[in-house]
């Protein structure tokens, strides 16, 4: 009797009851799009959260990443970009989650002459290390992410260095056509010693250019960018560094703020030192 009952209850209870329809499972936001930090935010663009990352872990194309907060997204990119700090990872669904570098071991570099800050921004240039330009105060210094090959290298070349925790940015690469070169954000394919690129030959000044203006800062830049692209530079000081008299030359020093002047001496480039080819980590 009582097994009765409780089965007419049950059936009651399922006619006045509505069946609740499962809930349909949410779509996983995309981020499809990369909008540097130098582009300005436009229009209602809302913040939908942070991510961030280290360096090595800044060079995607496709892969579920999770915002600082918790929030899943998938990154779903044509190509891998080198994503820096501050850039905006534009949603499908409206939003963006914005690029935190997150702080790491790395070496600080600095030298008591200007002169030989550049030097140095140049020969980790041509060895394809990875670096990033801050400055401290008024003066420049030079950050690589903690790496014992790199530290020898600094080392041999006078520089003081300094090993710390900090967020690790590199300087882009200019100066293809566009002013960004093909992998974006970071040419850092595993960094080498090119003693071989020894140009100790002057060239005629006809042949080359002084790359002048800036600041300290933009100076160490060039160097870098033009070592990075192979190419020698011989450093007059400071603020000058002279370099042969190309378009890609040209290109970085426009997307530098730097001005292009004719070289007034014979160009006579860095030497290439250091042709230790073996390295490990």
């Amino acid at each position: 009797m009582k097994m009765t009952q409780l089965s007419a209850t049950a059936a009651a209870v399922e006619k006045i009851t509505p069946l609740v329809p499962e809930a349909p499972q949410s779509v996983m936001p995309r981020a499809v799009q990369v909008v540097t930090a130098a582009l300005p935010v436009l229009g209602p663009d809302a913040a939908w959260g942070t991510i961030t990352l280290p360096h090595a872990d800044r060079h995607r194309r496709r892969i579920r990443l999770a915002t600082d907060d918790g929030r899943s997204f998938l990154l779903d990119l044509r190509e891998a970009v080198r994503l820096a700090d501050g850039d905006r990872l534009m949603l499908d669904q409206g939003g963006h989650v914005v690029v935190r570098a997150a702080p790491e071991a790395v070496i600080e570099a600095e030298t008591a002459d200007r002169r030989d800050l550049v030097r140095v921004a140049w020969h980790l240039g041509n060895r394809h290390v990875p670096l990033a330009v801050t400055t401290h105060i008024v003066t420049p210094r030079l950050r690589i992410s903690r790496d014992l090959v790199a530290r020898d290298l600094l080392g041999r070349l006078g520089a003081h260095l300094t090993e710390t925790v900090a967020p690790f940015d590199p300087e882009p690469i200019l100066g293809a056509a566009g002013i960004a070169a093909g992998d974006e954000h970071g040419h850092s394919h595993g960094h080498h010693d090119h003693g071989h690129h020894d140009h100790g030959h002057a060239m005629k000044a006809s042949a080359a250019v002084d790359l002048v203006g800036g600041t300290g800062a933009d100076t160490a830049r060039a160097a870098w960018q033009i070592g990075n692209r192979h190419r020698p530079v011989q450093v007059v000081d400071g603020w000058r560094i002279r370099a042969s008299d190309e378009p890609l030359v040209r290109r970085i020093a426009a997307a530098l703020g730097l001005r292009v002047l004719p070289a007034a001496d014979a160009f006579e480039p860095e030497p290439g030192a250091y042709a230790d080819h073996g390295h490990h980590h």
